[in-house]
């Protein structure tokens, strides 16, 4: 099949539909138009039954703060100056409190004070979801860019209710409540801010007057510089009785060494000695030897062990290296008594640097600490104290801070503003014929044959 033969069978079922919609509309005409002229009844009727409405506004204008343009004059920066005042509100802020329900309820007490409406319009009114909305805030944005919004300083307190002079009051007793709430609520931000100050300076100027106190007694109670002098002197003192130390070690080990040597060479010796009366023993008895021989002395070698050929004498020998061995161990001793309290000193030394350091490092950390306090409190006693001058400039302007004032007043609506009955009956007009329009196509297709 070709695309030309596809297009024209298109075309002709397009046709076949509309003609099928517009036979239909004509089959069912009647339907339709009584369809339609039920649903024009009916919106009429509703309509005509819903009460009336109407609007009243009255407007309010959100002035500049004045003190923007004192602060200069009072020498003080102005920024600095907006800080310390209240927060103002902006427009949105305003719509949102001037919406709340105790502000709101606080309209029904001064329309029953105007003493023109009954209880039991009042009684209405008192209930919050009813009275709620019958009221509107309007704000307009004055300026929209990507980072922020600004919005009109205008602010619009709209009322609704049955009757023109209710919407009237409704909005004028609205506005002359948010202007007084306002100048209430702003004042009671503000107020107190100079006691507050006043007493944070008190406290601020205590604290550090503390901290300055502790840092007298640190100072006190340890100098730096001389606990630094201290262990210097000390860490000298320590290097040299550990060199003298070393020293006198060093000769008690060779005194040692030598009293082993002593001791082992008189281990060796004997404490006497035999001198002999026979040549060649010794030449003390050269003469008598040589005058009176022995007759039986080569003969009868036993006999020389008899008495009269030798004599017993101190060995010269065992008596020097015990002389020697006695002052070696006086020098050991003495040397190893020096060692323990060279030793003892050094052990002492120590101790005290360990307490030196440790009482060092605890003051210079109280000193640090306190000196990091310091520094936060004095930057705290300058800002409260700056803040304390700036809320005392506060105070003085306060009467003249920007607020909530009325600028126009509500007025008797001379137009209702609902129900809106000619677009109600358009509408519904409308939505009839769509919708019998669509019942008589629906119900052409179920019943044509085809």
């Amino acid at each position: 099949m070709s695309a030309e033969t596809r297009g024209t069978k298109q075309t002709d079922s397009l046709a076949f539909i509309i003609v099928d919609i517009f036979t239909a509309l004509w089959t069912y005409k009647r339907m339709i138009i009584a369809a339609t002229l039920a649903c024009v009844l009916v919106a009429t009727a509703i309509a005509f039954a819903l009460p009336k409405a109407y609007e009243s506004a009255a407007t309010l204008l959100l002035l500049p703060p004045p003190f923007k343009e004192r602060g200069a004059d009072a020498g003080v920066n102005s920024k600095d100056l907006v800080g310390m005042f209240p927060k103002l509100l902006s427009p949105t802020d305003y719509a949102a409190l001037l919406k709340e329900g105790s502000l709101v309820l606080k309209i029904v007490d001064r329309l029953r004070a105007k003493g023109t409406y009954s209880e039991d319009d009042l009684e209405d009114l008192a209930k919050l979801s009813v009275l709620g909305e019958m009221l509107k805030v309007e704000t307009s944005i004055k300026e929209k860019t990507a980072y922020q919004t600004e919005y009109s300083p205008v602010i619009r307190l709209v009322a609704r209710a049955e009757t023109p002079e209710m919407a009237c009051d409704i909005a004028q007793v609205w506005a002359d409540v948010a202007v007084e709430e306002a100048s209430t609520f702003y004042k009671a931000r503000g107020g107190g801010m100079t006691g507050f100050f006043s007493d944070e300076y008190e406290k601020t100027k205590g604290d550090l007057d503390q901290v300055y106190a502790q840092q007298r007694e640190v100072e006190a109670a340890w100098e730096e510089v001389s606990a630094r002098q201290r262990l210097i002197e000390k860490a000298i003192l320590l290097t040299r009785l550990e060199d003298e130390r070393a020293r006198v070690f060093s000769d008690m080990e060779s005194a040692r060494k030598e009293v082993e040597q002593l001791s082992a060479s008189l281990a060796k010796e004997k404490p006497t000695a035999m001198l002999w009366k026979s040549p060649p023993t010794t030449a003390m008895f050269l003469k008598d030897a040589l005058s009176n021989p022995p007759a039986a002395s080569e003969a009868n070698p036993e006999e020389t062990k008899k008495p009269g050929y030798y004599e017993e004498t101190s060995n010269e020998t065992y008596v020097y290296l015990q002389q020697e061995l006695a002052s070696r161990q006086a020098t050991l001793g003495g040397l190893e008594e020096r060692e323990r309290s060279l030793r003892q000193s050094i052990d002492e030394i120590k101790k005290e640097q360990d307490t030196l350091r440790e009482d060092t490092a605890k003051y210079s950390a109280l000193s640090k600490v306190l000196k990091q306090k310091q520094l936060a409190l004095s930057r705290g006693y300058d800002i409260v104290a700056d803040r304390l001058r700036q809320a005392r400039i506060a105070e003085l302007e306060q009467e003249r801070l920007a607020d909530l004032k009325l600028v126009a007043s509500a007025v008797v609506p001379d137009k209702k503003v609902a129900p809106l009955r000619t677009p109600i009956v358009l509408t519904a007009a409308f939505l009839g014929f769509m919708i019998a329009c669509f019942g008589a196509v629906l119900r052409y297709r179920i019943e044509t044959p085809r």
